[in-house]
């Protein structure tokens, strides 16, 4: 499942060209984090439309994790993602996250228990 997702990704990307450009997820910091959580979160994510994003990071488990999400504008630096992710025990999980720009380029975005860093291109 998890390789289908990232070979549709991998087909995506060069397809849409109304894309709104690439984000890499960095770090994490966990809410009563007790040394249990995995807060070195490498990803990367695409958006394939203005308001639709495809991604695949390492999450908080060590587990690899894909998703695909709505993006709904709430302010002009402020965003909500909506959508499905893999890699937690459950199999695929609805998804809501919270992204707001810190400065052009950098963003810190909060799901779960965790405030995550990401830098946009």
């Amino acid at each position: 499942m998890i390789r289908r997702s990232l070979i549709a990704l991998l087909f995506l990307s060069p397809v849409v060209v109304q894309a709104e450009g690439w984000t890499v997820h960095t770090v994490s910091m966990h809410y009563q984090d007790h040394g249990q959580y995995n807060n070195i979160n490498p990803g990367i994510a695409y958006d394939v439309f203005k308001y639709a994003r495809v991604g695949a990071v390492v999450n908080s488990f060590y587990h690899l994790s894909t998703y695909a999400a709505a993006i709904i504008p709430v302010s002009r630096k402020m965003r909500i993602g909506l959508g499905v992710v893999t890699g937690y025990k459950g199999g695929p999980l609805p998804m809501v996250s919270v992204e707001y720009d810190i400065r052009p380029g950098l963003s810190i975005l909060w799901f779960g228990t965790a405030l995550n860093m990401e830098i946009k291109f």
